[in-house]
């Protein structure tokens, strides 16, 4: 249903309503998620939950000829719609899915599975199972309980119902009809960053060095309880990242 409330007053807390800004997420986006975007660029893509539209600007970078967005949020279309995007304010997100069957080769859920609760996750996921075409790809980002900060991640949001680990996320997600589900973890074993003094310092070499600190201490804590071999696989980012695949 559409919300009743204005979730911009959350989301404007943590991201600008400008143009500088949004090109600045866009391109984030492309650098963190450019690598699993399909080599097609003619397919139909959707962004589900999509925000003030920062995705969709950087898929439409990235060379997708149709992005289309929806959301149930009535101030998030309108920042979309100021940037003449192609948006739409739905009520009901299984009734849109299951509007457009086998339609998309791609949809991109970033940041929106855990506004859903936990009961209709499946049956939301086995919508979007439908509405892609036959080898058509589905990403996900949801908040990882695996992270060291995770609890205040999950609870930052009000309308969060739930974090994930690489197997819950799995589980939801091949429930739903997917067999070829991947969960990478490698992007969380960072090289230890530069020890030379002339780069040490630098500022984003020290918060690197700083987060490889940590994430190896975490992970040590991983290893007492669970044993080297389950540890070293395990994603340790405060978002949790998962691609998945339907059969051509």
């Amino acid at each position: 249903m559409v919300e009743e409330f204005d979730y911009g007053i959350h989301y404007r807390e943590f991201n600008e309503d400008t143009d500088e800004y949004a090109r600045e997420m866009a391109d984030d986006l492309r650098r963190s998620l450019g690598k699993w975007f399909p080599e097609r660029k003619d397919i139909d893509v959707i962004d589900i939950g999509c925000g003030m539209g920062f995705a969709m600007l950087g898929l439409k970078e990235h060379g997708f000829r149709t992005v289309v967005g929806v959301d149930v949020d009535r101030s998030q279309i309108s920042a979309c719609q100021r940037r003449q995007l192609d948006v739409e304010l739905i009520s009901d997100l299984g009734d849109y899915l299951a509007g457009h069957p086998r339609r998309f080769g791609l949809v991109t859920m970033l940041d929106v599975l855990e506004h859903i609760p936990p009961g209709q996750q499946i049956a939301t996921l086995r919508r979007v199972w439908d509405a892609l075409a036959p080898g058509g790809r589905l990403i996900v980002r949801a908040p990882n309980a695996n992270s060291i900060i995770a609890p205040r991640w999950q609870y930052i949001d009000f309308t969060h119902y739930t974090s994930y680990t690489e197997h819950s996320i799995r589980f939801a997600i091949r429930s739903a009809g997917f067999t070829d589900v991947h969960v990478p973890y490698d992007d969380n074993l960072e090289p230890r960053p530069s020890l030379r003094p002339g780069k040490l310092f630098t500022k984003g070499n020290r918060t690197q060095f700083k987060r490889w600190i940590i994430r190896r201490l975490w992970r040590q804590v991983m290893m007492v309880e669970m044993g080297e071999k389950q540890a070293m696989r395990i994603p340790l980012g405060v978002n949790l990242l998962a691609i998945a695949d339907k059969a051509p």
